[in-house]
């Protein structure tokens, strides 16, 4: 264990140069494939879930996100396979990935529960822009294009993780190389540059019927201000999800961030219900405490999930 705690200090002291992204909605609570390729086989048996997210209900092209994503064990393997497609837009910007994840997994000191995962990512991102979606003030303006362009680039992302039945942590990178590819003076170009998460959580039982998870997410990228989530869930009967989230946004002294962004904060309630033992459904709901929450309703978020299960058994899904 404390090879393992060693290794993750070096990682995580090798990436001095953090800097923060809006984290990719609540899914990540629930399904770490969303932050990092090494959760790919985590639940063992193949699991399949989609998400919508439509944020700031009520402006003129606020943005939306939808997102598939299915992994699994490749049978009696040690090795976790997982896909993953998004699609984002706000305004006139678009954005499109699509990653195919490997995952290596480890049982620690021979037990089933304990378990060391390392995951890579490969796949494109394509940004574009709609130029019929802009009005320009000065007619002449040739930088606006008069239609959809955009761009394709290929892109990666890393992670590792350590889990067994109370506990995980992990640290994971991704839009690791897509900005590589950006030609400059082009807004045509919008590529999102790299973004760090360092995650952990914890499962405590209160008695039979009753767990309590809490957890943290930091989350940071070159083009915003960091972020930490810290998460509060209960479960009830290993069949219904309860809890919320408090996100904060701080910016340390960084010039190329609107003062107004630097102390953003926000709060989310959570649902989760197993209906069974294939059918998940989930829906939260975001609010902003900066003026912005008085002008919009809020930010709305569902999914649905699939679980295919084997003769191998599926493992509990609390992490």
């Amino acid at each position: 264990m404390k090879g393992i705690i060693l290794m993750l200090v070096v990682i995580l002291s090798a990436q001095v140069t953090f800097a923060q992204q809006t984290t990719p909605g609540n899914k990540y609570i629930f399904d770490g494939l969303y932050i990092t390729p090494s959760y790919s086989g985590y639940k063992q048996d193949l699991f399949v879930e989609a998400f919508y997210k439509s944020q700031w209900t009520g402006f003129t092209g606020a943005p939306t996100s939808f997102s598939l994503a299915a992994d699994g064990l490749i049978g009696d393997s040690k090795v976790g396979l997982g896909a993953i497609i998004s699609s984002n837009t706000i305004g006139a910007q678009s954005n499109l990935s699509a990653y195919g994840n490997y995952a290596y997994h480890i049982r620690m000191d021979g037990d089933e529960d304990s378990d060391l995962s390392f995951g890579l990512g490969f796949g494109f991102i394509q940004s574009g822009i709609d130029g019929t979606k802009l009005n320009a003030t000065d007619n002449s303006d040739n930088t606006i294009p008069n239609d959809f362009q955009s761009v394709l680039v290929p892109d990666s992302r890393v992670g590792v993780m350590y889990s067994n039945s109370n506990f995980y942590v992990g640290i994971s990178t991704d839009n690791m190389i897509a900005h590589y590819f950006k030609k400059f003076n082009s807004i045509y170009e919008i590529i999102p540059k790299p973004s760090y998460y360092l995650t952990a959580g914890a499962l405590l039982t209160l008695n039979d019927e009753m767990k309590l998870k809490p957890s943290f997410l930091f989350s940071d990228n070159q083009n915003g201000p960091k972020a930490l989530d810290l998460n509060m869930f209960v479960l009830f009967g290993d069949r219904f999800w309860l809890g919320g989230t408090y996100r904060s946004n701080i910016a340390f002294n960084k010039s190329n961030i609107n003062i107004s962004d630097q102390n953003t904060k926000g709060i989310a309630a959570m649902v989760q219900m197993v209906l069974n033992d294939n059918i998940h459904l989930g829906y939260s709901f975001d609010y902003s405490m900066s003026p912005l929450g008085n002008s919009n309703y809020g930010t709305h978020e569902v999914s649905v999930g699939f679980l295919f299960k084997s003769k191998k058994g599926y493992r509990d899904h609390y992490f």
